[in-house]
């Protein structure tokens, strides 16, 4: 789980290559506006498309398709192979290309790297690099800090934001002679690999913790080794549900308010809260969570478990109304094991069948309390438990990795793009 030789030796030589780039760039380094270097700064079609299946169609990119500075292929759309050729087909793009999002996404830029044929709508465009600008590098200068500024200084429309050509076209970045060029967009490029691996790693752990679980356990729904089931009220021992109306408490500082958004997967994340300073009241207390409580998120997307650990709970910390608050018999049933039930299938189908009730999702404590659950030992739950625990130790370090890593590329880009 660490980093590689290689990784590592790259980014101990990043600040003396920090400062060779900032000697570089310089303030006198000429600056060339987006028309100057590509042959073809255009949009996609302005026409509706009408959709067909993969089978018979070619693919149709917009602007929800490049996310995070690359194109995501996973949930395109696609259109009928003759409207391909009779609209779209005289501007395919080319590998080496850059979309850029104009709504949506607006700003974000990624690289064509396919031969494959493929079309986009008018919420993109298209930019061809001329044979003066290496193409990572200007993928790299395109979703700099300073060029997303030009970007906002120039967004039109009411509502949904939109970029138009001509801002695009007026756009400035500096330009280095092309070997420069090739050098900086390598840097990019590697420390760029480099935290793609590290969100891999993160990804690989998430699903280490749930195939332990089916090896330790079994299949969660056909329970193949026959665990007894219990209700999840015959070991409920304290269950409620978050406060409203809590806008007027919220603050810069202060104890944490955990929402939907921070809890997954069985654990509870910091990377994006809201802080209260909670009034002294009954319904405070009620909602202020302890070590070892178990969170489900009742609307919306339900079934979503987090466990609160005894950092957050010492810190202090409440739940808002689209979640509840489950204390267990820690003597019968862990809650880390199960957490990881509830997000298994086990647990998913049971949410989606009590939620087939009403047209809006969500579900009541009745439902709750009626969630059925496998009861294998406790000895085994809490050997579970302890390899969550490790897992998370892991995951910490390389999340630590990765803001470290995401720091370092933004000061990459304030030195060279500024």
């Amino acid at each position: 789980m660490i980093l590689s030789t290689e990784s590592l030796n790259f980014l101990t030589t990043l600040p003396s290559q920090l400062c060779d780039i900032g000697q570089n760039r310089g303030d006198g380094m000429k600056r060339y506006m987006l028309q100057e270097l590509c042959s073809i700064i255009t949009d996609g079609t302005h026409q509706t498309p009408t959709y067909t299946d993969k089978k018979s169609g070619v693919i149709f990119l917009s602007s929800k398709d490049v996310t995070q500075e690359k194109i995501d292929w996973q949930h395109v759309k696609y259109i009928p192979q003759d409207l391909h050729e009779k609209l779209y087909a005289r501007l395919a793009p080319q590998r080496n290309d850059i979309l850029l999002a104009k709504n949506g996404t607006t700003g974000i830029a990624a690289l064509v790297d396919t031969d494959a044929v493929f079309d986009i709508y008018v919420s993109l465009a298209l930019l061809r690099p001329k044979k003066i600008i290496y193409p990572p590098y200007l993928l790299s200068a395109i979703n700099s800090p300073a060029t997303r500024r030009q970007f906002d200084w120039g967004l039109k429309g009411i509502g949904v934001p939109n970029l138009h050509l001509n801002v695009i076209q007026k756009t400035e970045i500096p330009v280095p002679d092309y070997e420069e060029q090739k050098r900086i967009a390598g840097f990019f490029q590697k420390i760029d690999g480099i935290i793609s691996n590290r969100q891999r790693v993160l990804t690989l752990l998430d699903e280490l913790v749930k195939s332990r679980f089916v090896e330790m356990f079994g299949d969660p729904v056909l329970n193949p080794k026959k665990w007894e089931r219990h209700q999840l009220n015959d070991d409920i021992i304290f269950l409620t549900s978050g406060s409203r109306g809590w806008s007027k408490y919220f603050s810069r500082d202060g104890e944490i308010f955990i929402t939907i958004k921070n809890v997954k997967n069985g654990r509870i994340t910091l990377d994006d809260v809201q802080y209260v300073h909670a009034p002294d009241n009954a319904e405070a207390k009620r909602t202020k969570v302890q070590a070892g409580d178990l969170l489900i998120s009742i609307t919306a997307d339900l079934g979503r478990t987090g466990v609160v650990s005894e950092a957050l709970a010492k810190r202090g910390a409440y739940i808002n109304q689209h979640l509840t608050c489950i204390r267990l018999n820690r003597n019968v049933i862990n809650p880390e094991y199960t957490a990881m039930f509830m997000e298994s299938a086990g647990g998913k189908c049971q949410f989606d069948a009590k939620n087939q009730v009403g047209v809006k999702a969500g579900l009541n404590f009745e439902a709750i309390k009626g969630l059925e659950i496998m009861v294998p030992p406790l000895s085994l739950q809490n050997q579970f438990s302890t390899f969550v625990h490790q897992v998370e130790a892991t995951k910490t370090s390389v999340r630590t990795q990765l803001t470290a890593l995401t720091t370092l590329r933004a000061k990459m880009m304030q030195e060279f793009f500024g």
